[in-house]
């Protein structure tokens, strides 16, 4: 996320040796050559940042990336609580739950890791782990875990919608997205949002949502496994 002032930091220090060595071994005072011109350009844009609009789309794909990486983790824990919950035969829910499989899906399911009939199970029930309504719907239905709604998870909910739009509508904020997050309060970021305007994240925001995201995955695996380890 701070590329653009890694760069700049290693350009700097890069010619400042140079300069230094030049006025100090070669006693080149003319600036021209010993490359203090150079210097003072390469520092005033490190200090005003002149490149940072540049690298912005650094930043928008860093809230494309957490989104995936939240979605698939969250996944990984779902599979995991329903493979225990159907070993630990503790959950009524998931045992007369129907579905509709082949013998073919059902013995491959079973021949597999002991994760293979809780990824079946996914796979018929059809659950989406890409938003936060979909994310709770599954935990509660199937795990028995409540999850509440907070800024927390409306930071998430802001990402999410974002993550969208920066993917398959150029960064737009559009009706739809405007829709998807109008209920999405209180949140720690971006309150504000403009129809038809770009979505920009700041360092600052991406630091926000990542550790929203963080705590939600911690309380999240903290409930499942209490509902995992709780007597029948």
């Amino acid at each position: 996320m701070a590329f653009d002032r890694e760069v700049m930091q290693i350009a700097v220090a890069t010619v400042e040796e140079l300069h230094n060595r030049l006025v100090k071994q070669q006693r080149i005072d003319n600036e021209q050559l010993n490359g203090a011109r150079a210097l003072h350009i390469l520092r005033s844009i490190r200090d005003n940042e002149t490149l940072k609009p540049r690298f912005s789309l650094i930043l928008n794909q860093a809230i494309v990336l957490l989104v995936s990486y939240f979605g698939s983790t969250v996944e990984d824990i779902f599979r995991y609580a329903l493979s225990a919950s159907l070993r630990g035969n503790s959950s009524s829910c998931l045992i007369k739950e129907e579905l509709k499989v082949t013998i073919a899906e059902l013995l491959d399911a079973m021949g597999n890791s002991e994760g293979g009939v809780a990824s079946l199970f996914m796979e018929k029930k059809d659950l989406s782990f890409q938003d936060m309504q979909a994310i709770q719907r599954a935990f509660r239905d199937f795990i028995g875990v409540e999850m509440g709604k907070d800024s927390t998870v409306n930071n998430i909910i802001l990402a999410q919608a974002c993550r969208h739009v920066i993917v398959h509508a150029g960064g737009e904020v559009t009706p739809k997205l405007l829709r998807q997050i109008s209920s999405a309060v209180p949140r720690d970021i971006k309150n504000e949002m403009a129809g038809y305007s770009i979505v920009q994240f700041s360092q600052q925001e991406i630091q926000a949502v990542a550790q929203s995201m963080l705590r939600y995955l911690i309380t999240l695996v903290e409930k499942t496994e209490r509902i995992l380890i709780s007597p029948v």
